[in-house]
């Protein structure tokens, strides 16, 4: 999806701060409180927001997504009860969702963006994304920044998507992770080649003899390959505002619940 080239707030919509402070979260919903970021600060905004607390496991039974976004945010519990409402994140008029750091950590889920989308969100704010998480946004279309645009957004000013927007190319709309894949398969493809025509033996990144990775596993090596990529690449384009993963480290938050 191409985003566009110009982002700006919609007059009348609002913007969700997901503080750690659970009253001030009731308050917005009830709709007796609306917050600029020059009020907060990063530090005052939740971190490590799970996936599982988005759309929780019986939330996903509910598979179309206007039906998911009823129960957005079912898993954020306090002192026993929903922090959500059902409906709440729907009915707020929400168009910007604020948070901390790692957003997007644990089950890699799409529901979770689904949710937030479905409820009226095109914009997601925080310091950095999970990984797998800022892609599940990119590929449904929601758009992506930090605290200093949305900064800018509330004074009324317009922002570039390229500066604003993480995981797409504004030239051409495609998704930035697509070239990293597309290098991987031209660089397999070239080394398959060489080796079939013994021009010379397929080699790895290094230089070095490449023998692929023993029967059945081939797949498994790929992905992860395309994945270090994808965050090597975004990296480099500073595409995804600190994603926090390095090359054949495990994703952050796997295995969190």
């Amino acid at each position: 999806m191409k985003p566009p080239e110009i982002v700006r707030l919609t007059p009348g919509k609002r913007v969700l701060f997901l503080t750690k402070d659970p009253d001030l979260i009731r308050r917005q919903l009830a709709g007796e409180l609306d917050l600029r970021m020059e009020d907060l600060s990063v530090d005052d905004l939740l971190d490590d927001i799970n996936t599982d607390a988005m759309t929780p496991a019986w939330v996903c039974f509910s598979y179309k997504p206007e039906d998911l976004a009823r129960d957005a945010y079912a898993g954020l519990i306090v002192d026993g009860e929903r922090l959500f409402p059902r409906d709440a994140l729907r009915d707020g008029d929400f168009e910007v969702i604020v948070s901390g750091l790692r957003k997007g950590v644990g089950s890699s889920r799409e529901t979770a963006v689904q949710a937030e989308k479905w409820s009226g969100i095109r914009i997601a704010v925080a310091a950095s994304f999970a990984p797998i998480h800022a892609a599940n946004n990119v590929n449904q279309g929601v758009l992506m920044g930090d605290h200093a645009m949305l900064r800018r957004l509330q004074a009324g000013r317009a922002c570039r998507s390229r500066s604003s927007v993480a995981g797409t190319t504004p030239s051409h709309g495609r998704s930035a992770i697509g070239r990293p894949l597309r290098l991987l398969a031209r660089r397999r493809r070239r080394g398959a080649r060489s080796a079939a025509t013994g021009d010379r033996r397929a080699t790895d990144d290094h230089g070095r003899e490449d023998p692929g990775p023993p029967p059945g596993r081939r797949g498994r090596r790929d992905l992860r390959q395309a994945g270090d990529a994808v965050v090597e690449i975004a990296r480099r384009r500073r595409l995804l505002p600190r994603v926090h993963h390095r090359a054949g480290a495990p994703f952050p938050g796997r295995g969190v619940r």
